[in-house]
């Protein structure tokens, strides 16, 4: 999951955060004060070379297909939230400080 602020000024982005509690569902599970929470999917790869032979469109195709069937079942009804997912796809070179994410 990740925490999504709304912005309340029109030349200022809003904030989404993925942390470190966001990979423990329990933990993600409640919001940060003035944000919302979001589902969604990190894809971290352990290669530069895996993450470019990622295949990012079937991956999107995926989380696109979730947005749908939540909305066809009802589910976003009940969980407006659900709306909000997202994908995450990233690399890190932690010995470089570079990080690739699409």
């Amino acid at each position: 999951s990740g925490f999504l602020t709304a912005s309340r000024h029109e030349q200022i982005g809003s904030l989404f955060q993925v942390q470190a509690a966001s990979l423990d569902a329990a933990a993600a599970s409640g919001s940060q004060q003035g944000s919302s929470v979001c589902p969604g999917q990190l894809l971290l790869t352990n290669t530069l070379e895996s993450f470019k032979r990622l295949d990012k469109q079937t991956a999107l195709a995926t989380a696109a297909a979730q947005v749908w069937d939540d909305i066809r079942s009802g589910a976003a009804e009940q969980q407006p939230g659900l709306l909000t997912r997202f994908l995450l796809l990233a690399y890190g070179d932690l010995k470089h400080f570079v990080f690739h994410y699409w």
